[in-house]
């Protein structure tokens, strides 16, 4: 923990001065001749420990960093920073190594084929156990290190002449290149594998990713008027952290795309309204148009050298110009190029400690998932919702900093609403076995009328009463016998019309008409490719009322009957009335055209829901279809 002296008027890290004068120290002294000026820097600030220890006095290691400094991007931050942990992690592994062989030997020393079993121990301990691999992609990094710790070994050699020690690092690259895959590689690669298939990918909540904005932007604000207020470091130091989280999960950006934001990209920025070509903005929409003028944008450096934007808000504007403003007097130094600029020091704040602890300040429910790697994998799943085109998934792709392919691969996950819904649609459009008639179809075109689902049918059929509403009573039994495919066969019996009762047929029972009540029974079938078939006895015509046919009798399978409510005349004559046009086109009304029917006929039809309506219309026409086929 650091401390400040209280009677400061700013709170200015001294720390990056320490480092500096311990520099200049180390070149007075001609420490560490071998290493380049950033691998005199990254050992400067090194952590003093045994590890530490080890890399220092190790040559090859302080030639890897060397190499290593040279390759690793164009940040000087972020090359200190990968340096230093390739460095220590060679540094470790020959820790275990000397616990093994009970000597203080070089990297040079063990970089021949009589120590690779040794070496490959050493890795093993290294990665957890020598008997399972608990981090493996230590092991996988070690694997990479030791063939760029043999091919510097060579290269040296090759320059000195030296004809042995050539020989050792070439033979030992042979032996990695033989074994290395059955007793590292395999394993590790199998246990990333596994690892991965079992874990479970869990996303942002969506309150909480709400909750935590409306903080930031409150936050914002008071972090704003104290800085106006009273220019200090710490004050400095808080709005930049709010700033910075709020920039970052607005855009989705990584974390090291915010952070190392340029003061000069975001000073010299153009007024990106009145530099827009003006043939494209006649084209955008009112929302489109103000959003040009509310917000703004600055470009960054991002992974792999792209050019990736960084959409500012307007709460965040204000507060963005104040921290410009205040820099010299809360004791930012001149020399430091970043936006996010820690006071007295020449770093940047780093965006992933800002998330970490302005997520526990906002009391989110699961505050560990508002990360930068979580909220872009949300992003891209949720945006499948939206049915974008391909050239507005290029959009998103390259606002994200990554191509199409990562964007569908890596990004985009299959939520389970998706599956159960988008998915199980497709499934069983092919289960149906009608898929072409769906050609030329989204999966949102395709809806409830062109795909039988068995449960929903069975649940909202209705069973049609044949005698009269004056009856005793009618139990109807149903009988359900499930195969292979999705098709219902519902056998009614006589529908009355809304004008006139008809009047009943012989029955091939023998059953008299005087009975209690009459029965009817349903039989439901399933078969492969058929839509569903819905057969009364008779339907009556509003205008006549036919002779109802025979109606077939059947026995309970032993279920509880299920009791179903008739419809009465008005209900009937209400949907006759709503729905003439279309029962004329020998048409299955939708559900918009089920709804008008009931806002229409209302209150006649109050008690039904518009399934009931559909279904009813459906019973209709297949009585009709049955008629024509007896004439």
């Amino acid at each position: 923990m650091k401390y400040y002296c209280i009677a400061k008027e700013s709170e200015i890290d001294t720390e990056d001065s320490f480092r500096n004068v311990k520099l200049e120290s180390c070149l007075l002294m001609n420490d560490f001749a071998e290493a380049s000026p950033l691998v005199k820097t990254v050992l400067v600030g090194m952590k003093q420990d045994k590890i530490s220890q080890v890399v220092k006095q190790d040559p090859l290691i302080i030639q890897l960093g060397n190499a290593h400094s040279r390759t690793f991007g164009m940040d000087p931050q972020r090359r200190r920073h990968y340096v230093a942990q390739e460095m220590r992690l060679v540094a470790r592994l020959m820790i275990n190594l000397h616990e093994i062989t009970q000597s203080n030997a070089l990297v040079d020393d063990f970089i021949e084929p009589q120590k690779f079993d040794t070496v490959v121990r050493g890795v093993r301990l290294t990665s957890g156990q020598t008997d399972e691999i608990e981090r493996p992609s230590v092991a996988l990094k070690l694997g990479h290190t030791l063939s760029k710790l043999a091919a510097i070994k060579r290269c040296s050699a090759l320059r000195r002449g030296d004809k042995k020690a050539e020989q050792e690092a070439k033979c030992f690259l042979k032996l990695k290149e033989a074994e290395w895959a059955e007793q590292i590689s395999s394993e590790v690669l199998g246990k990333i594998s596994q690892r991965k298939y079992n874990k479970v990918t869990e996303l942002p909540e969506s309150d909480d990713v709400k909750m935590f904005t409306s903080f930031l932007q409150e936050n914002i604000e008071k972090a704003t008027v104290n800085l106006e207020q009273r220019a200090s470091a710490v004050n400095f130091r808080r709005c930049s952290e709010l700033v910075l989280a709020r920039l970052t999960t607005f855009n989705k950006r990584r974390t090291g795309e915010t952070e190392q934001l340029a003061l000069k990209s975001y000073t010299s920025r153009p007024n990106w309204d009145a530099a827009s070509i003006s043939d494209i903005k006649q084209y955008l929409t009112p929302l489109e148009r103000h959003l040009m003028q509310e917000l703004d944008m600055v470009y960054t450096r991002g992974k792999r050298g792209r050019k990736v934007p960084i959409l500012i808000p307007a709460e965040t504007k204000a507060a963005m110009d104040q921290l410009t403003t205040c820099r010299d007097v809360c004791g930012v130094p001149k020399e430091n190029p970043y936006f996010f600029a820690r006071p007295g020091c020449n770093t940047n704040l780093r965006a992933c400690d800002s998330l970490r602890e302005l997520t526990k300040e906002a009391n989110l429910q699961k505050p560990h998932l508002i990360r930068t790697t979580k909220m872009r994998k949300y992003t891209a799943t949720v945006s499948q919702i939206l049915n974008l085109k391909d050239s507005q998934l290029d959009w998103l792709a390259d606002h994200l900093g990554h191509s199409i392919n990562v964007h569908r691969d890596y990004y985009r996950l299959s939520a389970p609403t998706i599956e159960l819904t988008k998915v199980a649609k497709l499934m069983l459009a092919i289960d149906s076995g009608n898929v072409g008639k769906f050609v030329g179809k989204s999966l949102d075109e395709i809806d409830l009328d062109d795909i039988p689902v068995p449960d929903m049918d069975s649940d909202t059929e209705e069973a049609q009463v044949g005698t009269s509403e004056a009856a005793a009573g009618s139990t109807t039994h149903t009988r359900k016998k499930r195969g292979t495919g999705d098709v219902t066969d519902v056998r009614a019996s006589a529908v009355s019309s809304p004008m006139q009762s008809p009047e009943p047929g012989p029955r091939p029972t023998g059953e008299s008409n005087a009975a209690a009540g009459s029965t009817t029974h349903t039989r439901k079938k399933q078969r492969t490719g058929d839509v569903t078939d819905v057969r009364a006895s008779a339907v009556s015509s509003p205008m006549q009322s036919p002779e109802p046919g025979p109606r077939p009798t059947g026995k309970s399978n032993g279920t509880a009957p299920k009791s179903r409510r008739p419809w009465s005349k008005s209900e009937t004559s209400a949907v006759w009335t709503g729905l003439h046009e279309i029962i004329k086109c020998h048409r299955v009304p939708g559900k918009s055209e089920c709804e008008a029917c009931m806002e229409k006929m209302h209150p006649a039809l109050n008690q039904r829901s518009w399934r009931d309506v559909k279904y009813k219309v459906k019973t209709i026409l297949c009585g009709i279809e049955r008629d024509k086929e007896k004439n």
